[in-house]
Protein backbone atom coordinates (compact mmCIF):
# COMPACT_ATOMS: atom_id res chain seq x y z
CA UNK A 1 0.00 0.00 0.00
CA UNK A 2 1.30 3.44 -0.96
CA UNK A 3 1.01 6.14 1.68
CA UNK A 4 0.17 9.44 0.00
CA UNK A 5 1.75 12.48 1.57
CA UNK A 6 0.13 15.90 2.05
CA UNK A 7 0.21 18.03 -1.07
CA UNK A 8 0.79 21.71 -1.75
CA UNK A 9 -0.20 22.38 -5.36
CA UNK A 10 -1.11 25.39 -7.43
CA UNK A 11 -0.83 27.28 -10.62
CA UNK A 12 -0.24 30.78 -11.85
CA UNK A 13 -2.88 33.02 -13.35
CA UNK A 14 -1.23 33.28 -16.76
CA UNK A 15 0.88 30.13 -17.14
CA UNK A 16 0.77 30.46 -20.92
CA UNK A 17 2.80 33.69 -20.78
CA UNK A 18 5.97 31.60 -20.62
CA UNK A 19 4.98 29.41 -23.55
CA UNK A 20 4.11 32.40 -25.73
CA UNK A 21 7.85 32.96 -26.20
CA UNK A 22 8.47 29.53 -27.70
CA UNK A 23 5.38 29.88 -29.90
CA UNK A 24 6.62 33.29 -31.08
CA UNK A 25 10.04 31.79 -31.86
CA UNK A 26 8.35 29.36 -34.26
CA UNK A 27 6.34 32.11 -35.92
CA UNK A 28 3.08 31.35 -34.14
CA UNK A 29 0.92 33.39 -31.85
CA UNK A 30 -2.14 32.61 -29.78
CA UNK A 31 -5.16 34.81 -29.23
CA UNK A 32 -6.60 35.44 -25.76
CA UNK A 33 -9.17 32.67 -26.11
CA UNK A 34 -6.52 30.12 -27.06
CA UNK A 35 -4.32 31.22 -24.16
CA UNK A 36 -7.23 30.93 -21.72
CA UNK A 37 -8.00 27.42 -22.96
CA UNK A 38 -4.35 26.40 -22.63
CA UNK A 39 -4.18 27.82 -19.09
CA UNK A 40 -7.37 26.01 -18.10
CA UNK A 41 -6.65 22.63 -19.66
CA UNK A 42 -2.92 22.34 -19.02
CA UNK A 43 -2.70 23.90 -15.55
CA UNK A 44 -5.90 24.87 -13.75
CA UNK A 45 -7.74 21.62 -14.46
CA UNK A 46 -4.63 19.53 -13.92
CA UNK A 47 -4.09 20.89 -10.42
CA UNK A 48 -7.82 20.54 -9.64
CA UNK A 49 -7.83 16.91 -10.77
CA UNK A 50 -4.74 16.05 -8.75
CA UNK A 51 -6.02 17.88 -5.66
CA UNK A 52 -9.44 16.20 -5.86
CA UNK A 53 -7.86 12.76 -6.31
CA UNK A 54 -5.75 13.23 -3.19
CA UNK A 55 -8.68 14.57 -1.16
CA UNK A 56 -10.76 11.56 -2.23
CA UNK A 57 -8.06 9.35 -0.68
CA UNK A 58 -8.15 11.31 2.59
CA UNK A 59 -4.93 13.22 1.96
CA UNK A 60 -4.55 16.80 3.17
CA UNK A 61 -4.22 19.19 0.24
CA UNK A 62 -3.57 22.92 0.03
CA UNK A 63 -4.13 24.56 -3.33
CA UNK A 64 -3.15 28.06 -4.45
CA UNK A 65 -3.47 30.30 -7.47
CA UNK A 66 -0.76 32.93 -7.84
CA UNK A 67 -1.51 36.36 -9.31
CA UNK A 68 1.66 38.36 -8.48
CA UNK A 69 2.55 40.27 -11.64
CA UNK A 70 5.66 42.36 -10.96
CA UNK A 71 7.33 44.57 -13.57
CA UNK A 72 10.84 43.30 -12.90
CA UNK A 73 9.76 39.72 -13.64
CA UNK A 74 8.20 40.39 -17.03
CA UNK A 75 9.54 38.26 -19.84
CA UNK A 76 7.85 40.63 -22.29
CA UNK A 77 5.00 43.14 -21.92
CA UNK A 78 1.91 41.20 -20.92
CA UNK A 79 3.70 37.99 -19.91
CA UNK A 80 1.85 38.15 -16.58
CA UNK A 81 2.23 35.48 -13.92
CA UNK A 82 3.75 32.98 -16.32
CA UNK A 83 4.76 29.38 -15.65
CA UNK A 84 7.36 29.24 -12.88
CA UNK A 85 7.28 32.89 -11.86
CA UNK A 86 6.16 32.03 -8.31
CA UNK A 87 9.50 30.27 -7.85
CA UNK A 88 11.16 33.67 -7.69
CA UNK A 89 8.97 34.48 -4.69
CA UNK A 90 9.70 31.15 -2.99
CA UNK A 91 13.46 31.39 -3.44
CA UNK A 92 13.81 35.19 -3.26
CA UNK A 93 15.42 35.44 -6.68
CA UNK A 94 13.29 38.10 -8.38
CA UNK A 95 16.13 40.60 -8.56
CA UNK A 96 18.26 37.95 -10.27
CA UNK A 97 15.71 37.75 -13.10
CA UNK A 98 15.78 41.48 -13.81
CA UNK A 99 19.49 41.92 -13.20
CA UNK A 100 18.72 45.25 -11.56
CA UNK A 101 19.88 45.81 -7.99
CA UNK A 102 17.11 46.69 -5.55
CA UNK A 103 14.44 46.35 -8.24
CA UNK A 104 11.87 44.66 -6.01
CA UNK A 105 8.94 46.70 -4.75
CA UNK A 106 7.93 46.62 -1.10
CA UNK A 107 4.88 44.52 -2.03
CA UNK A 108 7.11 42.11 -3.96
CA UNK A 109 9.43 41.69 -0.97
CA UNK A 110 6.44 41.11 1.33
CA UNK A 111 5.01 38.56 -1.10
CA UNK A 112 8.33 36.76 -1.27
CA UNK A 113 8.63 36.70 2.53
CA UNK A 114 5.13 35.25 2.80
CA UNK A 115 5.84 32.57 0.18
CA UNK A 116 9.05 31.61 1.95
CA UNK A 117 7.23 31.34 5.27
CA UNK A 118 4.42 29.23 3.78
CA UNK A 119 6.72 26.83 1.94
CA UNK A 120 8.94 26.46 5.02
CA UNK A 121 5.88 25.77 7.17
CA UNK A 122 4.73 23.07 4.77
CA UNK A 123 8.20 21.53 4.45
CA UNK A 124 8.75 21.41 8.20
CA UNK A 125 5.25 20.13 9.04
CA UNK A 126 3.35 18.87 5.98
CA UNK A 127 0.32 17.87 8.07
CA UNK A 128 -0.23 21.12 9.96
CA UNK A 129 2.22 23.81 8.87
CA UNK A 130 -0.10 25.63 6.47
CA UNK A 131 -3.14 25.21 8.72
CA UNK A 132 -1.13 26.87 11.47
CA UNK A 133 -0.69 29.84 9.11
CA UNK A 134 -4.46 30.05 8.58
CA UNK A 135 -4.66 28.17 5.29
CA UNK A 136 -7.67 25.90 4.94
CA UNK A 137 -7.34 22.54 3.28
CA UNK A 138 -8.66 22.15 -0.25
CA UNK A 139 -12.24 21.07 -0.76
CA UNK A 140 -13.38 20.34 -4.28
CA UNK A 141 -16.78 21.41 -5.61
CA UNK A 142 -18.44 18.24 -4.30
CA UNK A 143 -17.48 19.36 -0.78
CA UNK A 144 -14.77 16.77 -0.29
Amino acid sequence: MVLLQPLLIGNNDHESGFYAMSAFATGKSFNASQQATFNLEAFTCATAIEAAARVAKGVSVWRYRYFGDFANLELFPGSGTYHGTELDMIFGTAEDVSGLPHSNTAVENATSAYFMKAWAAFASDPQNGLSNLGWSTYRNSSGM
